[in-house]
């Protein structure tokens, strides 16, 4: 076994498409929750795609480190939501700014001391897949959200990528 395929994983999501069904910078403030379910001040529910509380769960059961890198302008209101659906155990690291991913990648990268190689981030935007992956890290592009099939794809992905 190589030293590279012993070290750490770490798995990084983008918030908005991805791991929750809106956009954060149209959601009308401020955030309420209201019998565990999360709306904005237009009385909009604001929701996360169904798999992802199991996918947090059971990567954290599983020694993963999870991040997310978002370039959202409102940090407040994607922490607030972070906290809203019962996120903060899972995720040790947050970067959330605009500007390029690359930044939040270094940053992460870091913050965790995991190489990019041992990297696994899933984005609905193509131009953040295609940026990331110059750093050696494996990327999963998701068009409706993140999925335990995807979450699959993207896992077996860097098992292979780490075993060559």
């Amino acid at each position: 076994m190589s030293e590279q395929s012993k070290a750490p994983k770490l798995i990084v999501f983008d918030l908005d498409l991805t791991l929750w069904q809106v956009t954060i910078e149209i959601v009308k403030r401020p955030l309420k929750q209201v019998e565990g379910k999360v709306y904005d001040s237009g009385n909009s529910l604001i929701s996360y795609y169904p798999d992802v509380p199991a996918i947090l769960k059971q990567l954290r059961g599983e020694d993963y480190s999870l991040a997310v890198a978002s370039r959202s302008q409102w940090l407040d209101g994607a922490l607030e939501l972070i906290g809203y659906f019962g996120w903060d155990s899972y995720i040790s690291y947050k970067e959330i700014y605009p500007g390029s991913k690359l930044a939040h990648f270094e940053r992460i990268q870091k913050a965790s001391g995991v190489p990019f190689t041992s990297m696994l981030f899933f984005d609905d935007e193509y131009r953040n897949i295609v940026d990331i992956q110059t750093l050696g890290v494996t990327c999963v592009h998701v068009k409706s959200g993140l999925t335990f099939e995807a979450l699959q794809d993207g896992l077996a992905a860097l098992e292979k990528k780490t075993k060559s």
